[in-house]
């Protein structure tokens, strides 16, 4: 994205925008132009991920509201954090009298969770509580949005944005639908936008603004003379429902495509979901980029890589084929291809490469991001179907599993594999493991941090246990 200059602000204007860009992962300057003006230069990083080429499919997994009129059904899918910034990301569908309109509909992000409509909720800045709200034409925020009366041609430095009104919220205020850039800008509002891979997506300001004025212009084409003709006016019949919950279908991991017509294992919902994630990734590569090769130097592992730590010793048919499309698309010869994928795929201690070879091999990964995240969302559905085959076992021998066991039963299933023992414990079998806890209704984390010390494998590598215990708390943390 260019870099964009704000100009004639005031000391306070430069204030507030220079926390609103910080919001959104930009970088700010603030230039003195003075008599107390001021311009601030905005720089963006990092393009835009690559997103997807599909957009919903028409709806699928948002459920028509139980109510007529004009609705906006908002859908919550998962929570992602990239450095100190976090946000919940969910999709839209737009509804006139429970019938789908296809043509309105996309992605969203929101301050995180949970929902809050009271005063802590503006204080901590939270997304607002789930439930149905009026609409409503906006104008107001010194002149940065209207619904009516938005710049047109418009851009990011070009005031007021296009926006709806969303009333109702108890203790909020300002409450918005409204076009973005970067990571996130809101204090409560609602950004849209086209699909969103994972945490290191951005959302594109221009597509963000075609995506507010083409839900106006819907609502005002729907509604026809009913659609109000002046600002900060209630729009009738016209609503948005916020859902927390998914619907069946919807696979909710923030670091890959969150797609409505995916599979979903039936125990996880999209907190948990993303719990697991935050865990899985902590565990297995901590703060570590996902598009280079790593080298675990123990047991049976080989270079390995993405976020789930795909290991190309591993017989792992995606790895293999994702290493070998990455380096094809990065200009690497067949034979190039056929001579690092076999130096890689056998057990290793250390890296078997040159430094340079090495260095070509994750300047490829890292330019074929969309296939390392396709790649990790493939080996976390086979990880949710796994633990959602633990909390079939469990109910079936009278059990509940607690959340953080959960998120422990993932971790390890990443690592190990499928997860023969730890089914035999969950149903009060013998899984063979000295030491390991006796179970009754319900499993916890305590319980699966004993299972975890009885195994093998923490037997023979017991430091490698705390960061693995503080991996599952840096998931629990999304479950708040």
């Amino acid at each position: 994205m260019a870099d964009t200059l704000i100009e004639d602000l005031t000391p306070e204007q430069l204030r507030e925008e220079e926390q609103f860009y910080a919001d959104s992962g930009a970088a700010t300057t603030s230039i003195d132009m003075g008599g107390g003006k001021f311009s601030l230069l905005v720089s963006f990083a990092d393009e835009p991920v690559e997103p997807p080429k599909t957009e919903l499919a028409h709806g699928t997994g948002i459920d028509p509201p139980d109510l007529d009129g004009y609705v906006v059904v908002l859908q919550r899918l998962r929570t992602e954090q990239r450095g100190s910034l976090r946000r919940t990301v969910g999709v839209y569908q737009a509804f006139h009298d429970r019938k789908l309109l296809a043509d309105v509909n996309g992605f969203c992000v929101e301050r995180p969770g949970p929902g809050d409509n009271s005063q802590t909720g503006v204080a901590n800045e939270r997304r607002i509580a789930a439930g149905t709200y009026p609409l409503f034409t906006h104008a107001g925020d010194n002149g940065r949005y209207n619904t009516l009366h938005f710049r047109n041609p418009g851009g990011l430095s070009l005031r007021p944005w296009p926006c709806i009104g969303v009333e109702n919220t108890d203790r909020r205020s300002g409450i918005l639908i409204h076009c973005a850039a970067g990571f996130l800008m809101s204090i409560g509002c609602i950004n849209l936008s086209r699909p969103l891979v994972n945490a290191q997506s951005n959302l594109d300001y221009d597509d963000s603004r075609a995506r507010v004025i083409a839900l106006i212009t819907s609502i005002r084409n729907v509604l026809g003379d009913h659609f109000p003709g002046d600002v900060n006016l209630k729009i009738p019949t016209a609503f948005l429902v916020v859902r927390d919950d998914p619907p069946a279908g919807v696979v909710a991991s923030s670091g890959t495509v969150s797609r409505p017509d995916a599979a979903v294992a039936g125990g996880i919902n999209a907190q948990l979901g993303s719990a697991i994630q935050t865990a899985l990734r902590s565990n297995e590569i901590g703060h570590s980029s996902p598009y280079q090769l790593c080298f675990a130097g123990k047991g049976k592992s080989g270079a390995s890589f993405g976020a789930t730590q795909g290991d190309l010793a591993a017989n792992q048919p995606i790895v293999e084929s994702t290493f070998g499309r990455a380096l094809q698309a990065a200009g690497f010869s067949p034979a190039e291809i056929h001579e690092f994928s076999a130096a890689l795929s056998v057990p290793l201690r250390s890296d078997p490469l040159s430094a340079s070879d090495t260095q070509r091999i994750n300047a490829a990964l890292l330019s074929c991001k969309s296939l390392i995240d396709a790649m990790d969302q493939e080996i976390l559905g086979g990880v949710f179907a796994d633990v959602d085959r633990c909390i079939r076992a469990a109910s079936e021998a009278g059990r509940h599993i607690e959340p953080k066991a959960l998120i422990y039963m993932a971790m390890w299933i990443n690592m190990t594999g499928p997860p023969d023992k730890l089914l035999i414990w969950l149903q009060g079998g013998d899984s063979g493991l000295p030491g390991v806890p006796a179970l009754g209704a319900s499993v916890s984390g305590t319980d699966m941090e004993g299972y975890l010390r009885s195994t093998k494998y923490f037997r023979e590598n017991p430091g490698n246990l705390p960061h693995m215990l503080q991996s599952a708390a840096d998931g629990a943390t999304m479950l708040a």
